[in-house]
Protein backbone atom coordinates (compact mmCIF):
# COMPACT_ATOMS: atom_id res chain seq x y z
CA UNK A 1 0.00 0.00 0.00
CA UNK A 2 0.96 3.63 -1.01
CA UNK A 3 0.88 6.41 1.20
CA UNK A 4 -0.35 9.76 0.37
CA UNK A 5 -1.05 12.71 1.61
CA UNK A 6 -4.44 14.03 0.67
CA UNK A 7 -6.86 16.83 1.46
CA UNK A 8 -9.97 14.76 2.63
CA UNK A 9 -12.42 17.62 2.27
CA UNK A 10 -12.09 18.39 -0.70
CA UNK A 11 -12.36 14.67 -1.77
CA UNK A 12 -15.70 14.92 -0.01
CA UNK A 13 -16.67 17.60 -1.85
CA UNK A 14 -16.00 16.14 -5.05
CA UNK A 15 -17.84 13.32 -3.64
CA UNK A 16 -20.64 15.36 -3.08
CA UNK A 17 -20.95 16.75 -6.51
CA UNK A 18 -23.22 13.86 -7.53
CA UNK A 19 -24.34 14.70 -11.08
CA UNK A 20 -21.06 15.44 -12.45
CA UNK A 21 -22.76 17.98 -15.05
CA UNK A 22 -20.11 20.15 -15.24
CA UNK A 23 -16.90 18.67 -14.09
CA UNK A 24 -15.45 15.18 -13.29
CA UNK A 25 -12.79 14.97 -10.18
CA UNK A 26 -9.49 12.77 -10.14
CA UNK A 27 -6.70 12.16 -7.70
CA UNK A 28 -3.47 12.13 -8.61
CA UNK A 29 -1.81 9.32 -6.99
CA UNK A 30 1.58 10.71 -7.02
CA UNK A 31 1.03 14.04 -5.55
CA UNK A 32 -2.40 13.50 -3.66
CA UNK A 33 -4.13 16.69 -5.54
CA UNK A 34 -7.61 17.11 -6.52
CA UNK A 35 -7.76 17.07 -10.30
CA UNK A 36 -11.40 18.97 -11.42
CA UNK A 37 -11.92 18.35 -15.05
CA UNK A 38 -14.48 20.79 -17.23
CA UNK A 39 -17.38 18.09 -18.81
CA UNK A 40 -16.64 20.70 -21.90
CA UNK A 41 -13.12 20.21 -22.20
CA UNK A 42 -13.43 16.42 -21.71
CA UNK A 43 -16.23 16.46 -24.62
CA UNK A 44 -14.64 18.50 -26.43
CA UNK A 45 -11.64 16.62 -27.06
CA UNK A 46 -13.70 13.20 -27.91
CA UNK A 47 -14.87 15.07 -31.28
CA UNK A 48 -12.83 15.56 -33.99
CA UNK A 49 -10.01 17.99 -33.96
CA UNK A 50 -11.72 21.00 -35.78
CA UNK A 51 -13.97 20.96 -33.05
CA UNK A 52 -11.65 21.59 -30.54
CA UNK A 53 -11.40 25.02 -31.44
CA UNK A 54 -14.04 25.85 -29.36
CA UNK A 55 -11.94 25.27 -26.05
CA UNK A 56 -11.97 28.15 -23.83
CA UNK A 57 -8.84 29.67 -22.88
CA UNK A 58 -9.04 28.86 -19.05
CA UNK A 59 -9.45 24.74 -20.28
CA UNK A 60 -6.76 25.08 -22.86
CA UNK A 61 -3.87 24.64 -20.30
CA UNK A 62 -5.82 21.20 -18.94
CA UNK A 63 -5.59 19.56 -22.01
CA UNK A 64 -2.69 17.24 -22.16
CA UNK A 65 -4.23 16.30 -18.38
CA UNK A 66 -7.43 15.55 -20.19
CA UNK A 67 -5.44 13.64 -22.73
CA UNK A 68 -4.08 11.80 -20.51
CA UNK A 69 -6.06 10.78 -17.79
CA UNK A 70 -9.71 10.42 -20.32
CA UNK A 71 -8.00 9.66 -23.59
CA UNK A 72 -5.08 7.19 -22.71
CA UNK A 73 -6.31 6.33 -19.52
CA UNK A 74 -3.86 6.90 -17.50
CA UNK A 75 -3.04 5.27 -14.17
CA UNK A 76 -1.68 7.61 -12.29
CA UNK A 77 -4.95 9.28 -12.00
CA UNK A 78 -8.65 8.02 -10.18
CA UNK A 79 -11.53 9.31 -10.70
CA UNK A 80 -13.26 10.38 -7.13
CA UNK A 81 -16.36 8.29 -6.94
CA UNK A 82 -19.48 9.45 -6.06
CA UNK A 83 -21.19 9.91 -2.47
CA UNK A 84 -24.17 7.90 -3.42
CA UNK A 85 -27.18 6.92 -0.82
CA UNK A 86 -27.20 9.95 1.09
CA UNK A 87 -24.62 8.76 3.69
CA UNK A 88 -24.80 12.59 6.06
CA UNK A 89 -28.73 10.61 6.27
CA UNK A 90 -27.86 8.04 8.06
CA UNK A 91 -25.12 9.66 9.80
CA UNK A 92 -27.64 12.38 10.98
CA UNK A 93 -29.32 9.40 12.67
CA UNK A 94 -26.19 7.84 13.98
CA UNK A 95 -25.14 11.63 15.97
CA UNK A 96 -28.45 11.96 17.35
CA UNK A 97 -27.38 9.66 20.78
CA UNK A 98 -24.84 11.88 21.75
CA UNK A 99 -26.87 14.89 21.73
CA UNK A 100 -27.56 15.09 25.68
CA UNK A 101 -31.07 17.36 25.47
CA UNK A 102 -34.13 14.97 25.03
CA UNK A 103 -35.85 18.08 23.25
CA UNK A 104 -33.38 18.82 20.95
CA UNK A 105 -33.13 15.11 19.97
CA UNK A 106 -36.78 14.31 19.13
CA UNK A 107 -36.89 17.87 17.23
CA UNK A 108 -34.04 16.14 15.16
CA UNK A 109 -35.37 12.99 14.84
CA UNK A 110 -38.75 14.28 13.16
CA UNK A 111 -36.48 16.37 10.94
CA UNK A 112 -34.71 13.03 9.29
CA UNK A 113 -38.41 12.26 7.54
CA UNK A 114 -39.38 13.19 4.42
CA UNK A 115 -37.13 15.51 1.82
CA UNK A 116 -35.14 17.96 2.91
CA UNK A 117 -34.48 16.10 6.07
CA UNK A 118 -30.50 17.25 5.44
CA UNK A 119 -31.22 20.52 5.14
CA UNK A 120 -33.43 20.97 8.19
CA UNK A 121 -31.48 19.16 10.60
CA UNK A 122 -28.49 21.86 10.24
CA UNK A 123 -30.95 24.78 10.07
CA UNK A 124 -32.03 23.32 13.38
CA UNK A 125 -28.75 22.48 14.77
CA UNK A 126 -27.27 26.09 14.05
CA UNK A 127 -29.33 27.38 17.30
CA UNK A 128 -27.19 25.35 19.06
CA UNK A 129 -23.58 25.91 19.37
CA UNK A 130 -22.16 23.34 21.20
CA UNK A 131 -23.93 20.41 19.36
CA UNK A 132 -23.52 22.24 15.71
CA UNK A 133 -19.73 21.98 16.40
CA UNK A 134 -20.07 18.26 17.43
CA UNK A 135 -21.83 17.69 14.68
CA UNK A 136 -19.58 18.98 12.11
CA UNK A 137 -16.73 17.29 14.04
CA UNK A 138 -18.54 13.62 13.75
CA UNK A 139 -19.64 14.27 10.03
CA UNK A 140 -15.83 15.39 9.44
CA UNK A 141 -14.59 12.00 11.16
CA UNK A 142 -17.39 9.62 8.79
CA UNK A 143 -16.14 11.49 5.79
CA UNK A 144 -12.40 11.11 6.64
CA UNK A 145 -13.57 6.84 7.07
CA UNK A 146 -15.55 6.82 3.79
CA UNK A 147 -12.48 8.34 2.12
CA UNK A 148 -10.12 6.09 3.73
CA UNK A 149 -11.81 2.95 2.80
CA UNK A 150 -12.43 4.30 -0.54
CA UNK A 151 -8.67 4.80 -1.15
CA UNK A 152 -7.48 1.72 0.59
CA UNK A 153 -9.59 -0.36 -1.81
CA UNK A 154 -7.43 1.11 -4.59
CA UNK A 155 -3.91 0.41 -2.39
CA UNK A 156 -3.20 4.07 -0.78
CA UNK A 157 -2.91 4.84 2.45
CA UNK A 158 -4.25 8.31 3.13
CA UNK A 159 -2.51 10.60 5.68
CA UNK A 160 -4.91 14.07 5.71
CA UNK A 161 -3.42 17.55 5.98
CA UNK A 162 -4.99 20.47 6.04
CA UNK A 163 -5.38 22.43 2.59
CA UNK A 164 -3.73 25.53 3.00
CA UNK A 165 -0.80 22.56 3.83
CA UNK A 166 -1.34 20.84 1.08
CA UNK A 167 -1.60 23.16 -2.01
CA UNK A 168 1.94 24.88 -0.48
CA UNK A 169 3.92 21.54 -0.66
CA UNK A 170 2.34 21.16 -4.14
CA UNK A 171 3.36 24.48 -5.63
Amino acid sequence: MKALTVDFDLIAQSMHDLSRLTSDYYLDKNSGKILALSRSLINSLEKESDERDAVPQWDASMIPVVREIVLSGSQKYIRVPEAFGCPEHKWMADFLPQISSFKLKQKLFQTLRGRGACRRFKAILKDYEEEFSAWHKFRSLRWQERIQSWLESVGILAVGVSPKKLRATNK
